[in-house]
């Protein structure tokens, strides 16, 4: 897997490392935190996760419809603020 680099890499890779040792498919979680994972480090972001970053994430592309932007907000959300 290609390696997290945020400040939420550990949570994020464990969550995924998680869910395969489960046996759930996780390609589109994968996928949208992998993506929140460059989000984060794109702003540089230090603090805590919290709902403003991840609504900012999840609408950060103006042409992904409704349905799409709730799917990438619904992965992140599951992870607690720290």
């Amino acid at each position: 897997m290609k390696s997290l680099r945020s400040m939420f890499a550990e949570p994020l890779s464990a969550y995924l490392d998680l869910r395969r040792a489960l046996g759930c498919r996780c390609e589109e979680p994968t996928f949208h935190l992998r993506s929140f994972d460059a989000y984060a480090c794109q702003r540089n972001h230090t603090g805590p996760l919290t709902q403003e970053l991840a609504l900012a994430f999840a609408l950060s592309n103006p042409k992904n419809s409704t349905n799409y932007c709730a799917r990438r907000y619904q992965v992140v959300r599951h992870f607690p603020s720290t």
